[in-house]
């Protein structure tokens, strides 16, 4: 929350009271509700009573670390020697870039039903390698199987496709001309064949996006909140010259703006970029620009706002429809579009408040129609996860957070 550190996205801790003054420079760090009442018990004082703060706590900058070691050294977390972990392992060898050791910790309170007193990491950068090592047996396990990859070996055995809490989007900018109108940003996003790209380039199992939320969240009725209203929109060219058309009138051009989509240069990112701009040669009539930089370069340019429709994603920390909505939220340190409406951060607010579950569930629908109306993103695909899995290792759990869990898991003789 130190306004110092900026990171990337405080506003995780918003909920609770005084984070949001303190790393907005108008209140001190003394007035935040977080407190030590003694060595076993912490209080956490929030704004509102939010019923699913349990769950927030689960989100990675929620993990806690030892005040004393980071004081004592910058860079604590960069070397094995240093680092400080309380969960199932400790790191016993870090090769940077290259391979890392976890072994069993001594002091988990759970030590003695952890199967795998061992597991190494490879750090592979390129795909095609990492898929030869794990062919030859100098791997186990592959998690981020590339397109190729699963075309190979989606009839296999060791195939492993699992469902992933997260979404792939394109930012308007809707500051940057012709991305202020509505009309036309809805023109774009129903100039996409969503299931070309699912089928043709991404072919590990993605669903294509006609709403927000993704997949993974069971409401109070049983049904995935994804399922319980229908699509927002749909690929429909010739709707999408239409509103097209609207928007060129509404704003009083003769023709559209220039447009550049920019896009980070690692991944498929390059061959989806490229497909949209195709769909929107082709569908809209429009000249689209390709932009790319390397990740590092492109984050920056993206959190400066300097893009009219560029690349993004979002992967959950926690189960529940609140915190993807919330990244658009006018106060989000995470929304990057310019956009805000009131309705929409009124809804958010008194879903936050809302006790009844099946109410909270309605106003976030509610919400996620509003965000889908103006459209200051485009949702491409829910994600999946694609992995492979030697036959004789047996027990490691995948889960919609895309966290796979070897703590019981067994190698068996085949």
């Amino acid at each position: 929350m130190n306004p110092k550190i900026a990171a990337y996205d405080p506003s995780s801790f918003y909920y609770i009271k005084g984070a949001e003054e303190y790393n907005t420079g108008k209140g001190s760090a003394d007035n935040v509700g977080i407190k030590a009442k003694d060595n076993n018990t912490l209080v956490v004082e929030l704004k509102t009573p939010i019923k699913f703060f349990p769950k927030v706590i689960l989100g990675h900058a929620f993990l806690p670390v030892d005040q004393k070691v980071v004081d004592s050294n910058k860079n604590w977390a960069a070397d094995s020697k240093s680092i400080v972990t309380n969960g199932a392992y400790t790191l016993s060898s870090w090769q940077h870039n290259n391979e890392l050791t976890l072994e069993k910790s001594k002091s988990y309170w759970d030590n003695k039903d952890i199967t795998m007193d061992t597991v190494h990491f490879k750090m592979v950068a390129d795909a095609t390698t990492e898929y030869q090592m794990y062919k030859s047996g100098e791997l186990d396990l592959v998690k981020n199987l590339q397109p190729e990859g699963i075309e190979q070996e989606k009839n296999s055995k060791e195939y492993v496709n699992s469902p992933s809490f997260s979404v792939y989007t394109y930012s308007f900018n809707v500051n940057q001309k012709p991305f202020t109108n509505a009309k036309i940003r809805r023109a774009f996003a129903e100039a996409i064949d969503r299931g070309a790209i699912t089928q043709n380039i991404s072919k590990g199992g993605e669903k294509p996006a006609y709403g927000y939320v993704p997949y993974g969240v069971k409401s109070p009725s049983g049904k995935d909140f994804r399922d319980e209203v229908s699509q927002y929109y749909k690929f429909d060219k010739n709707d999408a010259k239409k509103l097209l058309a609207e928007g060129l009138k509404e704003e009083g051009w003769s023709r559209l703006p220039d447009v550049t989509l920019k896009y980070n240069s690692e991944g498929n990112h390059k061959k989806i970029a490229e497909a949209l701009q195709e769909m929107f040669k082709e569908n809209l009539g429009v000249d689209v620009k390709l932009e790319n930089q390397e990740w590092k370069t492109y984050i920056d340019t993206f959190k400066q706002k300097n893009f009219q429709i560029a690349r993004m994603g979002w992967g959950g920390d926690f189960l529940d429809p609140y915190p993807v909505l919330n990244l658009y939220s006018k106060n989000s340190s995470s929304n990057f579009t310019n956009w805000s409406n009131p309705k929409f951060d009124q809804l958010l607010q008194q879903s936050l408040t809302e006790q009844n579950e099946d109410k909270r569930f309605e106003l976030l629908h509610e919400a996620e129609g509003v965000l889908m109306q103006d459209m200051p993103i485009i949702p491409i695909y829910f994600s999946a996860e694609n992995s492979l899995v030697k036959k004789n290792i047996k027990g490691i759990r995948f889960d919609p957070l895309n966290n796979p869990d070897f703590r019981f898991a067994k190698k068996v003789s085949e």
